[in-house]
């Protein structure tokens, strides 16, 4: 009777532990369904929409209407020159022309002191017999075989034998007497009517000094050794004649 009592009770205490975890395990399986809050609008409140973005796509012109397109813009942009300027710059092109025609250039000097001396019959005989080993150019650059390269040259050099006499063009006076590092010992003789003539790569010991008057044809001194700057023309005479202070070409100032 005692052992009925005991799994009687023993029997109910399960029953209740079993009602228990299938409440619990109710109570969760209700808490997991239980639907989110949702947010609930006005009902004169809309929920507003982001437009989608639109692409549009432009007609290629054809080629016919690409074409007068560009001949029209072209034609928009180009203006024509204007009146003023033209007749500025016409002016200002006129002003360079007189002011050329106003100052002659070097050459065109020497020209016209040569063309002066030429109405009237040669004064100057040669100081020397020989051959040109450089020629006169002042109005272009000819080249020096001595100094291997490209210079104006404003006298002839007269090939020479050394000691071999120098006489004077013309009569006149002795204005100067030096030694030029170039040309070496030079005598410099002034004539009537602005002409002057100089005598270069001579001896040192010359026979007339500054001052003295000479004679048309009077020895005045000898070839010399030819400077540093004229070695490789051998020994030579450098002769230039000048009028008003411009030089022209010896050739043209020696009579035949």
């Amino acid at each position: 009777m005692r052992n009925k009592g005991y799994y009687g009770a023993l029997l109910a205490c399960l029953g209740l532990l079993i009602v228990g975890a299938g409440a619990s395990i109710y109570s969760i399986q209700k808490h997991s369904n239980t639907p989110k809050p949702q947010q609930v609008l006005p009902n004169n409140q809309e929920q507003e929409q982001v437009p989608s973005a639109t692409v549009s796509f432009q007609t290629t012109p054809s080629l016919e209407e690409a074409m007068a397109e560009r001949e029209n813009l072209s034609q928009d942009t180009a203006q024509p020159p204007a009146p003023e300027t033209k007749k500025s710059n016409e002016t200002t092109e006129e002003k360079k022309a007189t002011e050329q025609q106003a100052q002659p250039t070097f050459s065109e000097e020497a020209d016209t002191a040569q063309t002066a001396f030429f109405h009237s019959d040669p004064l100057f005989q040669a100081p020397i017999e020989g051959d040109i080993v450089m020629d006169y150019s002042v109005d272009h650059a000819i080249y020096d075989v001595t100094l291997e390269q490209y210079r104006t040259n404003d006298c002839i050099s007269i090939s020479a034998e050394k000691g071999q006499k120098v006489k004077s063009a013309e009569d006149g006076t002795v204005s100067d007497v030096y030694i030029d590092e170039e040309r070496g010992k030079t005598i410099v003789i002034q004539h009537n009517n602005g002409w002057t003539t100089t005598y270069s790569q001579l001896d040192d010991d010359t026979k007339v000094k500054k001052g003295d008057k000479v004679k048309k044809g009077q020895e005045i001194g000898t070839v010399g050794s030819p400077t540093k700057y004229g070695t490789l023309l051998g020994t030579h005479l450098d002769f230039a004649v000048i009028k008003d202070g411009l030089y022209v070409d010896p050739k043209s100032a020696i009579a035949e």
